[in-house]
């Protein structure tokens, strides 16, 4: 019990509620409520997302990319959104993508498109069009 509510103390700090805002600290927070209390009734990720106002979803999320790369493995002058990006694009190169996002300043969105364009991110830049057309009526 005394565990748990450092533990809610440390969640809110990291997300921000009462400190400061830290995503990496936060995802290994998640990770070691998941793997050492997975299913309890009333300490797991629910919990946890109720005290730091994140949602559950987004807590699996940072808890998997701090399981995916380990302490040693982050590329701290790269964000959360690039660790994320890499893993689910590419887990088998996700660590040679990192390296190319730090070499070439790349943000999140061009490290993704780095992996489908095979290292050219201008190459689908298309893909980053959002504007969206739908017209209800069409009389020919």
């Amino acid at each position: 019990m005394k565990e748990w509510h450092r533990i809610l103390s440390l969640a809110c700090y990291y997300s921000g509620l009462s400190g400061q805002k830290s995503l990496w600290e936060l995802a290994d927070l998640a990770l070691n409520v998941q793997e050492r209390w997975g299913k309890h009734p009333q300490y797991n990720l629910r919990a946890l997302s109720n005290a730091c106002s994140i949602s559950e979803s987004r807590l699996k999320s940072l808890a998997r990319t701090a399981k995916f790369f380990s302490y040693k493995d982050r590329f701290e002058e790269l964000s959360m959104s690039h660790h994320i990006t890499a893993m689910r694009q590419d887990p088998e190169k996700a660590n040679f993508w990192l390296q190319q996002a730090v070499i070439n300043k790349w943000s999140s969105k061009d490290i993704r498109l780095a992996i489908i364009g095979n290292g050219d991110p201008k190459k689908f830049s298309w893909l980053r069009c959002g504007t969206f057309w739908y017209f209800s009526h069409i009389e020919f």
